[in-house]
């Protein structure tokens, strides 16, 4: 749903799936937590459907921390 959401250019849909607390934590080139920090990062970076490309996930895996959380690493391909 994320990507496809992505590659529709509506971020608010993508960023739905992530928690909206202060403990989550974003590690790309550089580490960004908290979703108000990151909502900014996608904002600044990627805030139109022209900068945003096309997505795409692969090498997922999910790991279960426990009933309401996992930890989720991948990697990502992004062709703009």
């Amino acid at each position: 749903q994320q990507e496809m959401a992505w590659n529709q250019g509506n971020l608010r849909e993508f960023l739905l799936a992530y928690l909206p607390d202060g403990e989550i934590t974003f590690v790309g080139k550089t580490v960004t937590r908290g979703m108000d920090a990151i909502r900014q990062r996608y904002e600044t970076n990627y805030g139109s459907p022209e900068k945003m490309g096309t997505l795409r996930f692969d090498e997922l895996e999910i790991r279960s921390l426990g009933r309401d959380y996992a930890l989720v690493l991948g990697r990502f391909q992004l062709a703009r």
